[in-house]
């Protein structure tokens, strides 16, 4: 259940409320969005760096310091503090909740009875729609041009890349082929 400051009371172990996951999702929109030194990373690990930060100035955060540690713009810090949360030390506390007791319990979409599926469906229907390219430009333009020939290599480069990619982990290679809410 949410308290009337934006502050997240939640008991973990049972699941979090879906107006918790609204406070969670907007907040981590608002951090990302006003993070450009740390864009390449997931949303989750931008917000460990926040708690990091929070945690290493033991919650004396400034909008100062948040323009040279994240890359915001000084109006957006401020504007950060005092709506998105409902001061320097609920937006401390929200972030250090979020990164670390709430992240281990968020649902995640990393669920490969869903993906595996979806990337088979979508191989099969782009490898026919690629036959059907092939077919059509031999039979109707009298020939295949060279970027039909590179249209082709690129299906097969993909083809081979995905299942590739798709066994790495974060510690190799920055995380290729993982959604970013994963379970550590």
């Amino acid at each position: 259940m949410l308290s009337s400051n934006n502050t997240l009371a939640v008991d973990y172990s049972k699941g979090i409320s879906s107006d918790d996951i609204y406070v969670i999702l907007h907040d981590s929109y608002c951090l990302g969005a006003l993070s450009p030194y740390f864009e390449h990373l997931p949303i989750l690990n931008v917000i460990e760096k926040y708690a990091e930060y929070i945690t290493s100035v033991n919650g004396n955060i400034t909008p100062e310091t948040l323009v040279q540690t994240f890359g915001m713009r000084p109006t957006d810090a401020s504007l950060l503090i005092s709506v998105v949360f409902a001061g320097i030390e609920d937006m401390a506390n929200t972030i250090t909740t979020i990164a670390h007791d709430i992240k281990p319990h968020l649902p995640h979409p990393t669920n490969p009875n869903l993906i595996a599926p979806l990337y088979i469906t979508l191989t099969a229907f782009t490898a026919f729609i690629m036959t059907l390219r092939v077919f059509s430009r031999r039979i109707v333009a009298n020939g295949i041009a060279s970027f039909d020939w590179l249209a082709l290599v690129g299906f097969v480069s993909l083809l081979a890349r995905n299942p590739l990619a798709s066994n790495f982990d974060d510690d190799s290679m920055g995380g290729i082929g993982n959604l970013p809410f994963k379970h550590q």
